[in-house]
């Protein structure tokens, strides 16, 4: 349970599993050569974010699906040149690079519906053949 300043517990709240994070398990971690790269979505998180786990899945479902890397990550504590650089206002951050330039940063995830909507305008080979007959 976790406490307020004073030492109180605070009531309703539990304490997230942290064992069970596994880093990169799905998502490929952004190396500074990808990051040169003219088109990639960058999922930025803090390892200790509760939200960024939640959006974490929600990307990892979407590659499941598709039996492909798609998304590239990074740990925002460990790079905050790259994070002021870039004017990343807060974790998560899905950045899309697409033609060598920022064309979105996606804070709010929502659903995995939709980051589809941001994968049809961005990462169409994707759906390439999947048209109903």
């Amino acid at each position: 349970m976790y406490s307020n300043f004073a030492g109180s517990p605070i009531i309703g709240c539990k304490r997230p599993d942290f064992s069970t994070i596994n880093e990169g398990d799905i998502l490929i971690k952004a190396t500074e050569e990808m990051l040169y790269n003219e088109h990639y979505m960058l999922f930025i998180y803090s390892p200790f974010c509760g939200t960024c786990q939640l959006a974490r899945t929600m990307l990892d479902k979407i590659e499941s699906v598709h039996h492909r890397d798609i998304f590239l990550e990074m740990n925002a504590s460990l790079h905050p040149d790259f994070m002021q650089d870039h004017k990343i206002e807060s974790v998560p951050c899905l950045l899309v690079k697409d033609e060598g330039q920022v064309k979105e940063k996606i804070y709010v995830f929502h659903s995995i519906a939709n980051i589809y909507h941001f994968l049809l305008q961005y990462e169409r080979e994707l759906f390439a053949g999947s048209h109903a007959k």
